[in-house]
């Protein structure tokens, strides 16, 4: 009887696999005929525009699409390269897939002058951060010289002005001359919660990603065999785990912080006894950052300033060191069994409860006392292609805790070596499951946190009239690609290049390459030109939340190939080499142009987010450079992108403007 249990549930197995690869080949080829007229993405200006190759897609994001790319943004009918279209129509264009984004009005890239600045980075080794205010701005003495590099802020243009915003899409950064530091805290920090809420849950999911797997198979394990052994590979996995909620745990900490300094420095805050003026409030920031505070009895004290918390911030950070505390407990139980060869369930579990309550977490809505009585349910979900669903509801542990403040998140994690009985539920190959936080915190404690600052508002001051940009030091541009192609590398595209057919005699879809076109202003030089076009960077980012991101590569401008015709100079973006001097407050190097000019994997048919921040390099400019105007030179960017896997599209023989025979249109029909 149990060996045709066995042999039924391996053909409902087999077949179940069987009919999941013909739809995934079914949705493959359905998918593709959608994504055939782009295999090359451009990006033109300072006036600029953004384009993408063949199978290779683009679009400008924007508020709406931010969250969820992959949902919101659409295929539409229609072209921005139409003439006569107004700003407004070409902008509805840009957020849909196509292999052009025009950006070159509407969006004020041709009014702005980029001023010297640094890149606002942190990290260590090639792990590179850039903050979410990007670039800092030099604050000068009385004496001519830089005192001091303040932070900036983003803004979009609205047809007349740059008012400060964060919406995503083309953000011009700046700095505005009329808010306050209090003012600009104010926004700074709620920028940075939303920062450290995102890299809070991105480490847990991480985490999870890596460990999740092992961590499934220890807790299905339990459920169904009665004494289980474990080794030290599940002692190692522990481990892991440990070092990656801790991360988290330090970023929800973080968190904590930007919240309490952003309230501090809202409307609200400057009501509070010790808090009223400017210089007050910022001796209190500092000390927060230094984390040089105690918090008793629902007060936060602060070198003599006590704040009584607001909402429930006394009760999120009493949770968040009870987080900590654990991981210590879990650490402490799983170092104790480094030297053992056969480690029991209880004793495992004295470590891991902390991390996944095997006793609250379910399988396919069963708990772990209830498989074995139900174990007929779990076979069912597996013959009959539903699949495993592990989830870890609010108090299942230390995933769930992070989950209850950053919001829920899943991994996709495989199901191996488990039988009950003699029966193999899985075996080497395994299962595929979905591991996931499914928790009962309604809004999660961060998003209660931010209502609250939100709700405080801004300080005093804050109105239209100070909110626009005074000076400008740099912009960004949030955009998506994706490509339908396996094991695709996103490459800059140097040479110039048809957006969708190589063969093409088609003007229309002929792209720019990357590089950059400058116009002297006066008598300003050929020789000056060139050697302010050698600091202009250009980084690529893995944005963040709020702005920012991980640097997926940094671009230079090859000035000693650029050609020279009269005034105006063109030069090849490339890909370079790039370090960063810790010991000089962070200053960006960038070094030899790179063979390779990928600058990250892309993911099959998924959306993935980028952003590319354009500035002018104040560790580089001199004042040898820089002419004796306003304005030393103008000009217009372009970027263009393709990737490192065939691109094959659709036949379209009006859009390669290729003329053909009756008979060839014959043969074409066969």
């Amino acid at each position: 009887m149990v060996l045709s249990q066995k042999k039924s549930i391996q053909k409902k197995l087999l077949a179940a696999t069987s009919m999941l690869l013909v739809a995934c080949i079914m949705l493959i080829s359905a998918s593709y005929a959608w994504f055939t007229l782009s295999t090359a993405p451009e990006i033109k200006g300072i006036t600029t525009t953004i384009g993408a190759n063949g199978n290779l897609e683009i679009a400008l994001a924007d508020e709406s699409t931010w969250a969820d790319p992959d949902g919101t943004v659409k295929t539409t009918v229609g072209s921005s390269l139409i003439d006569g279209l107004s700003a407004d129509a070409v902008k509805a264009i840009n957020i849909t897939w196509g292999n052009l984004i025009d950006v070159s009005s509407g969006y004020g890239l041709n009014g702005i002058s980029l001023l010297p600045s640094r890149l606002n980075v942190d990290g260590s080794e090639r792990d590179w951060t850039v903050s979410s205010l990007p670039l800092k701005r030099p604050i000068y003495g009385a004496d001519g010289r830089v005192e001091d590099l303040k932070e900036t802020v983003y803004a979009q243009y609205n047809g007349t002005d740059y008012l400060v915003s964060d919406a995503n899409g083309v953000r011009i950064i700046g700095s505005a001359s009329g808010m306050t530091d209090r003012q600009l805290a104010y926004r700074s920090a709620k920028v940075a919660l939303a920062n450290a809420i995102a890299d809070a849950k991105a480490a847990a999911k991480l985490s999870l990603e890596a460990n999740g797997t092992a961590l499934a198979n220890i807790v299905v394990q339990k459920a169904v065999t009665d004494n289980p052994t474990y080794t030290q590979t599940e002692v190692g996995v522990i481990k892991n785990v440990l070092t990656g909620v801790s991360t988290a745990q330090s970023k929800m900490e973080t968190a904590w912080e930007a919240a309490v300094i952003s309230y501090a420095a809202s409307k609200a805050g400057e009501n509070i006894e010790g808090l009223g003026t400017e210089e007050a409030y910022l001796a209190f920031k500092a000390k927060m950052e230094a984390k040089s505070y105690t918090v008793a009895d629902g007060t936060l004290t602060v070198d003599g300033v006590s704040m009584a918390l607001p909402g429930d911030f006394a009760t999120y950070y009493t949770k968040i060191q009870e987080i900590k505390t654990n991981i210590g407990r879990a650490t402490t139980a799983v170092t104790a069994l480094e030297s053992k060869d056969s480690i029991t369930w209880d004793e495992l579990r004295t470590a891991l409860d902390y991390i996944v309550n095997a006793n609250v977490v379910t399988v396919n809505g069963l708990t772990s006392n209830e498989i074995t009585a139900n174990i007929s349910k779990l076979f069912s979900a597996v013959a009959g292609g539903s699949g495993i669903q592990v989830e870890m509801p609010s108090g299942a542990g230390v995933y769930a805790d992070i989950a209850d403040f950053c919001g829920n998140y899943t991994a996709s994690v495989t199901l191996k070596n488990i039988k009950y009985g003699d029966i193999e539920v899985a075996g080497d190959e395994g299962i595929p499951a979905t591991m996931k936080t499914v928790s009962s915190v309604t809004p999660a404690y961060f998003v209660a946190a931010n209502n609250v600052v939100t709700d405080a508002l801004a300080p005093a001051g804050t109105g239209a009239a100070n909110n626009k940009l005074s000076d400008m030091f740099g912009y960004t541009l949030d955009y998506y690609m994706r490509t339908n192609a396996a094991n695709a590398n996103l490459l800059l595209q140097v040479n110039e290049a048809q957006r969708i057919y190589s063969d093409s005699t088609n003007e229309d879809t002929m792209g720019g390459g990357s590089n950059m076109t400058f116009t002297a202003s006066g008598d300003f030089t050929t020789t000056q030109v060139l050697q302010l076009m050698g600091a202009i960077r250009v980084v690529f980012m893995s944005p963040t939340e709020g702005g920012g991101g991980s640097v997926l590569a940094v671009a230079k401008l090859d000035t000693e190939n650029a050609d020279v015709a009269g005034s105006i100079v063109k030069a090849d973006l490339k890909l370079c080499e790039y370090s960063v001097d810790t010991t000089n407050g962070n200053i960006l190097n960038v070094g030899n142009f790179k063979t390779s000019q990928a600058i990250t994997a892309l993911t099959q048919n998924q959306a993935m987010k980028l952003s590319t921040l354009v500035y002018l390099d104040g560790d580089t400019v001199t004042n040898a450079m820089v002419a004796n105007a306003a304005k030393s030179m103008t000009g217009t960017l372009n970027l263009q992108f393709t990737t490192d896997q065939k691109l094959v599209p659709m036949d379209d023989t009006a859009l390669k403007g290729v003329t053909t025979t009756k008979k060839e249109e014959e043969n074409q029909g066969q």
